[in-house]
């Protein structure tokens, strides 16, 4: 799923087990404004998706147009964001589908640092350590519907039962 942020354009991904990079707090939501790209915790209800990504989505909007200075600016930044926001979700299937079928990113694991006296040895070890790749350079591939399945796998005799089509 893609949302637009007044030109930029930003991808919505699940992940698992979201903290913040800083104090490693667990989180629903956040944003990573150097991919452009919006995270929602894999356990986050897809009922509560939408608040969790607005929230997010305004982040990024007074990122990249400032805080208002005035109630009058902040109204008109508000409904420009809330506008856009909900224009992009309608075109994607509108908020039960667009908010369903979105795809799981697998982050990265951060190479380990080798401690020790910093002679070139240990700096050499750590600039190749931080070379490597740890994950194949092709995007991961989307899970579909994974909520609506596993809640059909869960309960089989659901009211709305899924065809495992977005």
């Amino acid at each position: 799923m893609e949302l637009l942020v007044g030109p930029h354009r930003y991808r919505v991904y699940l992940i698992f087990n979201l903290t913040h990079p800083q104090n490693n707090q667990p989180l629903a939501g956040g944003v990573c404004f150097e991919n452009q790209e919006f995270h929602l915790d894999i356990s986050v209800p897809t009922s509560r998706r939408q608040s969790v990504l607005l929230h997010e989505y305004w982040h990024a909007w007074v990122h990249h147009f400032g805080n208002p200075i005035d109630e009058e600016t902040s109204c008109d930044h508000f409904a420009s964001a809330c506008l856009q926001f909900l224009n992009c979700i309608t075109k994607q299937g509108g908020e039960s589908d667009a908010l369903r079928c979105l795809e799981v990113k697998i982050p990265r694991p951060r190479p380990p640092e080798v401690k020790g006296n910093r002679n070139r040895s240990h700096q050499a070890l750590n600039a190749a350590i931080k070379n490597l790749s740890f994950s194949s350079s092709k995007p991961p591939e989307p899970l579909g519907c994974h909520d609506s399945l596993l809640r059909e796998m869960r309960n089989p005799l659901s009211k709305n039962p899924s065809n495992g089509v977005c």
